[in-house]
């Protein structure tokens, strides 16, 4: 253990290390200082004095970009993971974080021969009748071959790179590490950094493990096994392992090149490749999560094939109501059924208000009032709302965050094979179609069972709870947290005075109506037309506070 120990900590000093001088190299000696990470590295300063650029002319983004390239293939999948993420960062960030490139020098066939054999555990004359030693696309995590099968079946075969998924194990480690340095140095209120990397952690050993990608194609397959219109590869189980791929040839051109393809309508493509997006997302709850040109093919039969599933989204049946609710909203201009289901769909950080989340958003929606729908840009407007929910704190879930990122990569597609192409035309029939599938009986019936087995689980547990609760409280440790300075604090902390002073006249009142009642019932003390003077008193005082107190919640006007 202690030996294990030993060797990961070397191994973590010299990626470090590299990682410095890359950051030095790209002008963050700044953010190297913050975060303290020179005590990590020996020699540091003559490092620093070393590697560090007298200027650094280019944006941060820019900067932030070039250097994310040069660290190799886990921090550029970190990027690109980032760069879907605008409930997170700035636009002016993303922009550059969505230029950044996968493309490689590829491997040495003979490495790439290598690992077949290793993986496969036989050499490749027996697995293969030929093996093209020139990849058909290169990148930095594996690179795609096109063989032919001793049957004669045509097929490519992906393989993983030697050493990456062990130079991926170290990085991640090393990025979880400075994603808690991040967490503990800056007071962060709309980002968790440590949870970001643990959510893009759990998805790159995913990809990283190609048998994972294979039961994704397997789930496409038998989502479009009735298409007529999209082809997802078949995949050849016995040449599968956790390092290599194999799967069925795709006969094509890639949609950015098909003015190549003669005899092709150009708008049927579009949509074609809109309506099976909008199916996986609507329909299927499982969706293509990284569709730009180079992962769509069209056929010369004038069917598209998808290929490319290392990354995918999943939704289950409450983000999909969410999702077609979001959408429904957008369509009506309707902002408060648009911040219901943003606050539904998101985790809330921060002082993140309802009353000014939807002022933010009728702002946003009035310069689409005028316009028909044909004309309204769903990507465009998925954008401002991504920025709409950073600015209030309102954090999405990863695969919602890849959804919207998605969206506006299919449209920009649709876009460019077709000028007049609007998302919003194709997606309406299958959001109308949800809508009614949800109102059938059957539908209806199982989702109140499901509300109803949600309300029995939760009074199940509110003893235990509560019993929780009042057991800190009686420790001392039950703590309320009330944050200065935020939006309608001061108007908050009135409203919160008020009902502790109504709630302690309510007490005071509720006490002397209980002694009156006392001395109206002994009769004792001097007498007034048969009455006691102080139980007399004792009445009168408990009718005038009590109508104060009607008063001053009339006026609130909350009863």
């Amino acid at each position: 253990m202690q030996l294990g120990m030993v060797v990961r900590r070397y191994r973590h000093i010299r990626r470090y290390r590299r990682i410095v001088e890359i950051l030095l190299k790209h002008g963050f000696g700044a953010l190297i200082g913050q975060l303290n990470l020179g005590r990590r590295i020996p020699f540091y300063r003559w490092l620093r004095r070393r590697r560090e650029p007298k200027k650094a002319p280019l944006s941060f983004g820019e900067r932030l970009k070039n250097a994310l390239e040069e660290l190799g293939p886990t921090f550029i999948k970190f990027g690109q993971l980032l760069g879907t993420r605008r409930d997170l960062l700035p636009p002016e960030i993303l922009d550059d974080l969505e230029k950044l490139q996968d493309e490689v020098s590829p491997a040495p066939f003979p490495e790439i021969r290598a690992q077949v054999e290793r993986e496969l555990g036989a050499p490749v004359e027996e697995l293969f009748a030929s093996l093209d030693e020139t990849p058909l696309a290169a990148a930095s995590i594996g690179q795609v071959h096109r063989a032919t099968l001793p049957g004669g079946e045509e097929v490519v075969v992906k393989v993983q790179r030697p050493g990456v998924e062990g130079l991926a194990r170290t990085d991640l480690e090393i990025l979880l590490d400075l994603a808690q340095v991040v967490q503990e140095r800056f007071e962060l209120t709309l980002v968790r950094p440590a949870a970001v990397v643990e959510e893009f952690a759990r998805s790159m050993r995913k990809e990283l493990d190609y048998r994972a990608e294979a039961q994704n194609i397997e789930r496409f397959r038998k989502n479009f096994a009735q298409s007529e219109t999209v082809v997802i590869p078949a995949v050849f189980w016995p040449l599968t392992s956790r390092r290599v791929l194999t799967m069925e040839y795709m006969e094509g051109v890639k949609v950015s090149e098909i003015d190549g393809l003669p005899g092709v309508d150009r708008r049927q493509i579009a949509r074609i490749g809109a309506e099976s997006f909008i199916k996986q997302v609507l329909v299927d709850g499982f969706f293509h999560a990284d569709l730009h040109p180079g992962n769509i093919f069209v056929r010369p039969d004038g069917r598209i094939a998808l290929i490319d599933f290392g990354m995918v989204g999943h939704l289950d049946d409450e983000s999909l109501e969410e999702i077609t609710n979001l959408f429904l909203a957008v369509m009506e201009k309707d902002s408060r059924r648009l911040v219901k289901g943003l606050t539904h769909l998101g985790v809330v950080e921060g002082n993140a208000g309802t009353r000014e989340l939807r002022s933010d958003i009728e702002a946003m929606l009035e310069s689409y009032y005028d316009k028909p729908l044909a004309e309204l840009a769903l990507g465009e407007i998925i954008n401002e709302l991504l920025t709409v929910t950073r600015r209030h704190g309102i954090r999405l879930p990863v695969d919602l965050a890849l959804l919207g990122k998605a969206m506006v990569t299919v449209e920009g597609v649709g876009k460019q094979l077709d000028p007049s192409f609007n998302a919003f035309s194709v997606a309406r029939p299958f959001a109308a179609d949800l809508i009614k599938r949800r109102l059938q009986p059957g539908n209806l019936i199982r989702r109140s069972a499901d509300e109803f087995g949600r309300m029995l689980e939760l009074l199940r547990a509110l003893p235990e709870r509560a019993d929780t609760i009042l057991a800190r409280a009686g420790r001392g440790e039950l703590e309320v947290r009330i944050q200065p300075g935020g939006p309608n604090y001061d108007r908050r902390t009135r409203r919160m005075e008020m009902a502790f002073n109504r709630l302690s006249l309510s007490v005071v009142v509720a006490g002397m109506s209980i002694t009156t009642a006392i001395l109206l019932g002994t009769m004792a003390g001097p007498k007034f037309m048969g009455l006691p003077v102080l139980g007399i008193l004792g009445v009168l005082s408990v009718g005038f506070f009590t109508f104060w107190l009607f008063v001053g919640i009339g006026r609130s006007g909350r009863l």
